[in-house]
């Protein structure tokens, strides 16, 4: 089936009860137990294990708040064991077919909010290319890993080894000084390293602190530029050089340092960077390690 030949009908009406959406929040407990319905149809279809996993990047923060927001992307991480009879763009696809089929039978919006979909690295557009993205529309994006592993933990893995991409400004970071979509990125996973290591730091001057604050009103989940990418291609001001050079490398280099920790019971923890094709390596203090990777399990597990 072609993605791009989904047509969606107007949105539906507000008369009946549209459980993913609650009391002005996100009911995203029962989104993951969609997912994991999805998953398991899936496999069973398939006849290989399906996982899935849906962070939005901001579990660690402890704030439910987030949920009230305007959610705008959606992440759906899939993992199947490595040598599969079945390549990744098919478990995506068939994914993505599965889960809309699922969404079409709810009362919900949420079907009819997303205009794009990305599958691994192919983007579908679901309105004309000249569509320009209004308030409610969203984004889901669906990446299948090849792992024999539990996919919660390399999803940690990932959020703890990406202080070493943004130490080595790969991934994300490497795209800093001019696109937009990156920026906000390397912002996120900045704030993400503080909550898991920055209590290994020296705590904040007033001015880093200043900094820091400041950092949150320039991330954005708007999808439009995936519409239009020309508009991502902005450089980056003098004030976001600042908190780049001043703030963020200022703190991941001491973390660097920080999470070698004082005793010989130091492991390496490599893993394949999410939406790059890049292996993200760090050396890291075993019990460090352990709590960074309990915490993001803790807070992804409870974050409903």
């Amino acid at each position: 089936m072609d993605v791009t030949t989904h047509t969606f009908e107007t949105r539906q009406s507000t008369s009946l009860k549209d459980l993913l959406f609650r009391n002005q929040q996100f009911n995203n407990k029962y989104w993951r137990e969609i997912l994991s319905q999805v998953a398991n149809l899936v496999s069973d279809e398939l006849q290989i294990k399906v996982d899935v996993i849906s962070p939005f990047g901001f579990e660690v923060s402890q704030d439910n708040h987030f949920l009230g927001n305007t959610l705008r992307r959606f992440y759906c991480y899939i993992a199947v064991e490595k040598h599969g009879k079945y390549s990744k763009d098919f478990i995506a696809v068939r994914f993505y077919e599965t889960l809309y089929q699922y969404l079409s039978v709810l009362n919900t919006r949420l079907l009819d909010d997303f205009v794009a979909i990305i599958l691994n690295k192919n983007i579908h557009l679901l309105n004309e290319p000249d569509y320009h993205c209004q308030q409610l529309d969203k984004l889901i994006d669906i990446q299948v890993r090849e792992i024999n592993h539990d996919l919660l933990t390399d999803y940690g893995n990932y959020l703890i080894t990406s202080l070493t991409g943004l130490f080595e400004q790969k991934i994300e970071s490497a795209h800093f000084n001019k696109n937009l979509r990156y920026r906000w990125r390397t912002y996120q996973l900045y704030v993400i390293q503080e909550h898991l290591f920055g209590y290994l730091l020296p705590p904040m001057t007033n001015e880093e602190q200043d900094m820091f604050n400041s950092v949150f009103p320039l991330i954005s989940n708007k999808v439009n530029i995936f519409y239009h990418p020309e508009e991502a291609y902005v450089d980056a001001s003098e004030k976001e050089q600042l908190i780049l050079n001043s703030l963020i490398m200022s703190r991941i280099s001491q973390m660097m340092i920080a999470v070698m920790g004082n005793s010989d019971d130091t492991i390496q923890i490599s893993t394949m960077a999410y939406h790059f094709d890049q292996i993200l390596t760090l050396n890291i203090d075993h019990s460090i390690y352990e709590k960074a990777l309990d915490f993001i399990k803790y807070t992804y597990r409870n974050f409903i």
